[in-house]
């Protein structure tokens, strides 16, 4: 990359105005300095060079991998006339073009500045929903399609409405992703969800599991499985009652790191579930050495799992590695009795989706735990869910 840049790094030049730098920002940026160039068009040509070269393949272990590079400019002295501000408009515009497939890179503009003035304001927002305890929990039911009795209850974050109301979720996880924020947020979910199923217990619902979503930070973190023990222990969860889902993705990444913080949730009892399967890049290899307990078939798979027969066949498939690798194989987005009927017949006894329940807050969840107790069935639960729905 550096070959590209005048001189880049080289403290033995002694013209300091022509010297190149390029330096690490964090973990996944890198900032680049570009002294005495004369526009905005030489500015362009370096990051067109410099993002194909770091789109060009890399092989690691045999494999071959490839990453999406983007980058933002800022000019001195439109953009800014000191090095903290071209610093922060540069990833402004950076900000910006990662939002926007269609262009590799964006100049600094007032539209980009406002728009990250809005995303610090929203990051503001959920720091501050946090502190003040301003977050819920739905729940989504998953259940056993025979005996229509639930096996597991997905705990899924509720943002509040005054910023759910103003930003679409997509947004909002964007913004708790890329300034850290859910890490903390994360922690909240996992000790309120085990706080619930305490409760769970204490209501007499002994078989019913828990299952929370894990985000990619979360699972990077060295110190993640200390903090889930910990957070186990002081809410009284066995460990053996808790799944911890993972996108596809983020199995494929913790092969890299030989299944690390994979096999230290494992240690602890914790069963490994892979959310969305069948879309990612994982590889059959990777899940088949991987401590993961179960799959999850992506919503996209079971939607047209009626009327296309290569999902009706990727359904199937995911079926079938599941039973001869041994785990679990769980079918989510199911809104319809024939897509349930559909992956019954393949095998996929256990299901997830609306055709079961809409997610529930903390008091329809018991509601929900007592009648298909009382019931025996699922039936019991369908027609309180039509109860809550119409009242």
């Amino acid at each position: 990359m550096t070959s590209h840049l005048r001189g880049s790094n080289d403290d033995t030049i002694v013209d300091l105005e022509r010297l190149s730098i390029a330096a690490r920002a964090d973990f996944r940026q890198f900032c680049v300095i570009l002294p005495s160039i004369e526009d905005g068009e030489d500015a362009e040509a370096v990051a067109t060079r410099l993002i194909d070269d770091l789109q060009q393949p890399v092989t690691i272990a045999s494999r071959t991998l490839t990453v999406q590079a983007c980058g933002g400019i800022a000019l001195f002295p439109q953009d800014g006339t000191d090095p903290a501000a071209l610093f922060e408009n540069a990833a402004a515009a950076m900000e910006d073009a990662r939002n926007d497939p269609s262009v590799p890179y964006k100049f600094h503009s007032g539209t980009v500045r406002l728009r990250t003035l809005q995303r610090q304001d929203l990051e503001e927002e959920l720091r501050t929903a946090l502190e003040e305890k301003q977050y819920s929990l739905n729940f989504l039911p998953m259940v056993d399609s025979t005996s229509r009795q639930p096996v597991a209850i997905e705990a899924l974050l509720r943002w509040p409405e005054t910023i759910l109301g103003t930003q679409p979720t997509r947004r909002i996880v964007q913004v708790a992703e890329r300034t850290g924020l859910i890490v903390p947020l994360g922690e909240w979910v996992l000790r309120h969800a085990c706080e619930q199923l305490k409760s769970w217990r204490s209501a007499g619902h002994a078989r019913v599991r828990l299952a929370v979503n894990l985000s990619s930070q979360e699972l990077a973190s060295d110190s993640f499985a200390d903090r889930l023990a910990r957070i186990l222990q002081e809410t009284g969860v066995a460990p053996t009652d808790l799944d911890l889902e993972i996108k596809e993705h983020l199995l494929f990444r913790e092969a890299l790191r030989d299944y690390a913080m994979c096999n230290a949730i494992a240690a602890l009892g914790v069963r490994l579930v892979v959310d969305d399967y069948g879309i990612g890049a994982c590889s059959l290899a990777q899940l088949s050495q991987s401590p993961v307990s179960a799959i999850k078939i992506d919503n996209t798979l079971v939607a047209a799992i009626t009327d296309n027969e290569r999902d009706r066949a990727a359904c199937a498939a995911a079926t079938a590695v599941a039973d001869k690798l041994g785990i679990d194989v769980i079918a989510e987005g199911v809104e319809t009795e024939a897509q349930a009927d559909a992956l019954r017949d393949l095998g996929c006894i256990r299901q997830q989706g609306f055709f079961y329940s809409q997610p529930l807050d903390e008091r329809e969840i018991l509601d929900y735990l007592a009648a298909t107790a009382e019931t025996g069935d699922q039936s019991g639960g369908l027609r309180w869910r039509s109860r809550i729905k119409q009242s």
